[in-house]
């Protein structure tokens, strides 16, 4: 790949890995192939589906001695692609060392379910975990890292706007926040993987559907 550095660990793997994984051709592959990958959850989680149909994993602290935090994680994926399962490890990591009850939301995907289908599914499942006896509801943090992140902070306005409840806190991992970065043309660079400027832009385009971007980017 003349022009293009990559570090010497990296090299061979940039020559065999695509640079565009994430398109409307591969997608169904790529969710075949995360759902083998996560099909069996580790000890410690339990998978439930809400009243709502929402469907969540709940990883419960070592101990608990009455009302504590929470944290409802959201899994990243460009709101394509992912699910809860791939963050079972660092929910574990979350319950045990902040002795927090966590709980991991398996939100409806795009292009199939466009905003605000994730956006409602998470809220539910923030009302759920909010009234758990485990659960002191002035102590609950919300976040997510990718497309998490972005639904973590939609969320967060959601939930003020609502006025049900408080939130104590937001965890935004490198979040997908403006869906403007699709103009950008600094970003189109021949060196990215897995996750370029055409990936960013499939998905947005699916997510947002024909949904107002003032409304439903956060």
């Amino acid at each position: 790949m003349p022009g293009i550095e990559f570090h010497p660990e990296l090299r061979r793997s940039a020559r065999l890995v695509p640079k565009q994984m994430i398109t409307p051709v591969t997608l169904p592959f790529v969710r075949a192939a995360s759902r083998m990958m996560w099909r069996h959850p580790p000890q410690g989680v339990e998978v439930l589906t809400l009243a709502s149909g929402v469907k969540v994993r709940l990883h419960r602290p070592p101990t608990g001695s009455g009302p504590g935090p929470a944290l409802l994680w959201i899994h990243g994926g460009g709101y394509v692609i992912g699910d809860a399962a791939q963050d079972d490890v660092l929910c574990r990591r979350f319950a045990a060392e902040l002795g927090a009850t966590v709980v991991a939301v398996d939100y409806r995907l795009a292009p199939e379910h466009p905003y605000p289908a994730a956006l409602d599914d998470c809220y539910a499942a923030l009302r759920w975990l909010v009234a758990l006896p485990a659960v002191d509801p002035a102590r609950v943090a919300i976040g997510g890292a990718s497309a998490g992140g972005g639904l973590a902070a939609a969320l967060a306005l959601h939930a003020r706007d609502a006025g049900e409840f408080p939130l104590a806190a937001q965890l935004l991992v490198y979040p997908m926040l403006d869906d403007r970065t699709v103009l950008r043309k600094d970003l189109d660079h021949p060196g990215h993987r897995l996750w370029n400027q055409s990936s960013n832009r499939f998905g947005w385009r699916a997510y947002l559907g024909d949904a107002d971007p003032d409304r439903a980017v956060p």
